[in-house]
């Protein structure tokens, strides 16, 4: 007979329950769960019932508890008595999960149900990583605690919510912390963010390629642009192809009439396939001139093998990592693991990808620190917002959605750096989402850049170091010490 009960009352997102559960029950113990009358049978409550299983629960460790209205006491009181009075005389620690809406009267019916003395109320913190728990040995007061055994990975949580990873193509999800999982994870340091020589080389070839791609060194004309259009409109309407890719390409290469300056056709269709979804986005909101440049872009030799958004998202993920390492290290028993790549599918729809996480840190207490990297153009509220809301909607309301851009103060005096504060100031005041920069080595603190060209506008910027944000970040999620 189980020593200890613990009830769960599920809701929409079960996330937040289940790293309390691995953190304080255990094999021996009976976890009920509650949940109301109209859920899913496949819902909720039976993923979080497979996911115990895989961590050693039996069958008999866990039960359900149908419903009618988390607000009615007296049915709530009809339905938890049946298990009290099972495990009354061998049960000494009574838990209640407490979180959102649907167990606000529960704590009060197993007080009249004379569980007082053995009752414990914890819930799952949103802000820092641990859990709150009140018992009536300290008058109910909140005793804070980190977690020690609780061990959530980011396959199990997104098999909870009803996802799963997204495996098909490149790039592929890969775990980098605690350790690779996969060969080739590019574990050897990058030069871009790195090297100085090399960051700048980077910016000062897309700065020259914006020129030209955007008509300064080559015109296209309409009629070619129309011909252009045609193979465009195919792309944006028809299953993405191999074929459709190399026409694109070709169209491309027609359009601006050039041989030498673009990739390979082999080349092309791969980066035009890594830019789908991107190019997808772009044909819905902007004119087909801006459209060309954008793919001429992407095709211009001169844009290195690989690509700048794939050498930015390598060197944020390795600086997260050296500073997990390093001065960080006091934070990393936060972290139960660091993933690169991450594309989510849900389990009903596994052809479709719903969510993309440049890299992703996994909190100990289940919830999840998503860094997306950008450093091109910033300025889409809706996509912002609606990545926001996805991240929330799989991995509850304590993930965080964290934007990351560059800013080189050792080059303000470039023309291409106002838009690098532009991109910050962006997403800080219009997104209003957490918006870092990355930053070089010993850069510059504070710079006066030139704001306007042609106007000769000047400007100050003052801005802390990209690992200064990471420890703000994540000191605001401990404790101050382990429990």
């Amino acid at each position: 007979m189980a020593h200890r009960v613990f009830f769960c009352p599920v809701e929409d997102n079960p996330v937040s329950a289940l790293p309390i559960l691995l953190e304080l029950a255990h094999p021996t113990d009976l976890v009920v769960f509650l949940n109301q009358v109209s859920a899913d049978e496949n819902g909720s409550v039976s993923r979080l019932q497979r996911a115990l299983l895989s961590f050693g629960f039996g069958q008999r460790s866990t039960a359900r508890i149908h419903v009618q209205d988390w607000e009615n006491g007296p049915s709530l009181q009809q339905a938890v008595r049946p298990i009290l009075e099972a495990v009354r005389d061998n049960a000494h620690e009574i838990y209640v999960l407490v979180d959102g809406t649907s167990n606000r009267i529960l704590p009060i019916v197993l007080m009249q149900l004379d569980t007082r003395p053995k009752l414990k109320l914890v819930r799952n913190d949103q802000q820092k990583v641990g859990y709150n728990l009140w018992d009536e040995s300290y008058g109910f007061a909140n005793n804070f605690h980190s977690y020690q055994r609780a061990n959530t990975d980011l396959v199990t949580l997104l098999r909870v919510a009803g996802y799963r990873l997204f495996q098909e193509g490149l790039p592929q999800p890969v775990r980098i912390w605690p350790s690779n999982e996969m060969a080739g994870t590019g574990s050897q340091q990058p030069r871009y963010g790195y090297d100085l020589a090399y960051t700048l080389a980077y910016h000062e070839g897309l700065d020259d390629l914006h020129n030209k791609s955007h008509g300064q060194a080559i015109r296209v004309p309409d009629e070619a642009l129309e011909r252009w259009d045609r193979s465009w409109r195919q792309f944006l309407d028809g299953r993405k192809s191999a074929q459709v890719y190399l026409c694109l390409y070709h169209a491309t290469k027609n359009a601006a009439g050039l041989e030498e300056e673009l990739c390979t056709p082999e080349e092309g269709v791969e980066r035009l396939q890594r830019a789908s979804d991107a190019l997808q986005e772009l044909g819905e909101h902007c004119e087909r001139r801006i459209a060309f440049a954008e793919v001429l872009k992407r095709l211009w030799k001169a844009n290195a093998t690989k690509p700048l958004g794939q050498e930015f998202e390598q060197a944020v993920a390795h600086r997260l990592l050296d500073w997990l390492k390093g001065k960080g290290s006091a934070y990393a028993h936060l972290v139960q693991s660091v993933w690169k790549n991450v594309r989510v599918c849900q389990e009903s729809y596994p052809q479709t990808v719903v969510a993309e996480w440049d890299v992703a840190v996994v909190l100990r207490n289940g919830y999840l620190l998503c860094i997306e990297c950008k450093c091109g153009s910033v300025e889409s509220l809706k996509d912002w917002l609606a990545r926001r809301e996805t991240l929330r909607h799989i991995n509850g309301p304590g993930a965080s959605l964290i934007a990351c851009t560059p800013l080189y103060t050792a080059f303000a005096h470039r023309s291409w750096f106002a838009n690098q504060v532009r991109n910050l100031k962006y997403l800080r005041e219009t997104v209003r989402i957490e918006a870092i920069p990355f930053t070089l080595p010993q850069q510059p603190r504070q710079v006066r850049f030139c704001l306007d060209q042609d106007n000769q506008v000047y400007d100050t910027w003052q801005e802390d170091y990209f690992e200064e944000h990471l420890e703000r970040i994540f000191s605001a999620r401990a404790v101050g010490r382990k429990v």
